[in-house]
């Protein structure tokens, strides 16, 4: 579990350094994000991780809401290596940051955390389904605090991109 947390602080580091400058200059749709909120979001995920850590060290094998909070929280990142990381790479044709990341040790540390902690194939689709609960509060979370702009002004008039 600790390999896992730090997998996932070096690639939120790796998001914190690189992501914002490369949305902005994304093809063929960009995001223009502040910089500042995006940070504090990033680090108040990273201490939540961690808190959901604790709790599942401390309470996670006799209590199901912390099992299934850091449970779900492996699963969400595990897919997060595929959306958006290495379907955003794919879709502007370079690497978007936190894919590194993402592969190298997010992914394996994802994977070993959910093969060593689940009870059963119910326990893993119920993480898996909490992942998608943490991942719609934090898309929800990301659009209400950060109001991303989207700009379309990087598209030439045919649709495709420059």
């Amino acid at each position: 579990m600790v390999l896992y947390l730090a997998a996932f602080t070096i690639h939120n580091a790796e998001e914190a350094l690189f992501l914002p400058e490369w949305a902005r200059r994304a093809r063929p749709v960009s995001v223009e994000v502040d910089r500042r909120s995006f940070l504090i979001l990033l680090a108040v995920l990273t201490l939540l991780s961690y808190g959901a850590g604790l709790a599942f060290l401390l309470r996670g094998s006799a209590e199901a809401l912390p099992r299934l909070l850091f449970l779900g929280l492996a699963a969400a990142t595990l897919v997060n290596v595929f959306v958006p990381h290495l379907a955003g790479s794919v879709a502007a044709r370079r690497l978007m940051p936190g894919a590194a990341s993402g592969v190298a040790l997010v992914l394996p540390a994802s994977c070993a955390v959910l093969a060593a902690y689940t009870r059963g194939v119910g326990e893993l689709l119920a993480a898996f389904a909490a992942g998608l609960g943490l991942t719609l509060l934090f898309a929800a979370a990301y659009f209400i605090l950060l109001r991303p702009r989207l700009r379309r002004g990087n598209l030439e008039a045919g649709g495709v991109p420059r």
